[in-house]
């Protein structure tokens, strides 16, 4: 290698150590030029690459291109075939920014809406009955109950307060006096007291039972109804034609029952769903320890069947029957069955049959409910 490096001049004779120092140099050199032709061999393998890559893309492109291209050309012929013109266009841009200001028109129709939504739902609270109508104020404040639920429910609807008077017909005691003020509630007060509110009209009327009976009979008809009512019969006609009282009254309660029925259409029947339902045999209560014991024939026990409904928080109505036929009927009320637990009162006696305070209870909550 010395000898190699002698002839080519790379080193001088003699000196071996200068040789070797400039042998190490040139192999440096040497290694490093591989080093650099080879990552420039790489930097254009991937050069080559990348601009295969943007060959492909701009032939793909162009490819699409020229496919938009025929489209559009298609497109412009349908449209020469179609004849639209430039009015055309500007006609149909106009109309576009006239279904923007529809858009705005319509956003501010949406905002209307919600407004007179928002007074409606005022308007069908009883704060507002009550802000109304001294005499309704009055009536609610006099009651204890009625003013006490009132207070715990500020928010209270004319149609909540409607289904609490028929759930709790004892309430509508309250208006007994006045009974028009159930009107503005929505609700048609009973028929005889509206009649006899009126001394005059009361003092025709008991001179004519049979009209009264005719009217007290069909309490609530709509206008149609009314209407044949009153023609059916020729001493009412003579009296709803010469008594424009009495025929305020009836076209009143009218107008109430048509306006009730149609807000029961648009109600779900869900929503007038009370309580559980449950039917079971004898057998099976005595099985689960509810029923202590039972003082009737053993033969009517094994086909005795108990059907269980609630209609009412706190309270369960119980109805035996045998072979289709009523036998026993009670109601079981939470409270007291709760009452006789607290006071260590196992056995409640219904008569010919005695049940487990502290089972029936379980059986209550387990079983019926809400």
């Amino acid at each position: 290698m010395l000898e190699l490096f002698e002839l080519t001049g790379t080193a001088v004779s003699g000196d071996t150590k200068a040789a070797i120092s400039e042998g190490d140099s040139f192999l440096q050199q040497t290694a490093d030029e591989i080093s650099k032709q080879a990552r420039r061999r790489v930097q254009l393998v991937k050069e080559r690459s990348d601009l295969e890559k943007i060959v492909e893309y701009v032939a793909s492109h162009n490819d699409t291109v020229r496919r938009k291209c025929v489209a559009y050309q298609e497109y412009l012929e349908a449209v020469r075939d179609s004849k639209v013109t430039a009015r055309n266009v500007y006609t149909t841009e106009a109309l576009q920014r006239g279904g923007e200001k529809k858009g705005k028109k319509k956003d501010e129709e949406q905002l209307l809406k919600e407004e007179e939504e928002r007074k409606r739902r005022e308007l069908g609270k009883i704060k507002t009955v009550m802000e109304d109508s001294a005499t309704f104020k009055k009536l609610v404040s006099e009651d204890p109950g009625l003013s006490k639920y009132f207070e715990s429910h500020p928010n209270l609807t004319k149609p909540q307060l409607r289904d609490l008077l028929d759930r709790r017909p004892a309430l509508l005691k309250v208006f007994d006096k006045h009974p028009e003020e159930l009107i503005r509630i929505g609700r048609a007060p009973d028929l005889r007291l509206m009649l006899d509110a009126n001394k005059e009209l009361k003092a025709a009327l008991d001179k004519k039972s049979q009209v009264r009976e005719l009217l007290e009979s069909n309490p609530d008809l709509d206008r149609n109804g009314l209407n044949e009512l009153v023609f059916s019969d020729a001493q009412l006609k003579d009296l709803y034609d010469s008594r424009p009282e009495l025929k305020e009254i009836l076209l009143t309660r009218a107008k109430l029952f048509e306006d009730e029925m149609k807000e029961l259409e648009e109600q779900k029947p869900e929503s007038f769903v009370a309580g559980p339902c449950l039917s079971t045999t004898c057998r099976a209560l005595q099985k689960e320890g509810v029923i202590v014991s039972v003082a009737l024939p053993p033969k009517m026990v094994a086909k005795m069947k108990f059907d269980l409904s609630t209609t009412a928080s706190g309270t369960t109505h119980v109805l035996a029957s045998y072979e289709g036929k009523a036998t026993l009927g009670f109601d079981l009320q939470l409270e007291e069955l709760l009452d006789m637990q607290r006071k260590r009162l196992m056995v409640k006696d219904l008569g010919k049959i005695k049940i487990d305070v502290s089972k029936t209870l379980a059986f209550i909550n387990d079983r019926m409910r809400f």
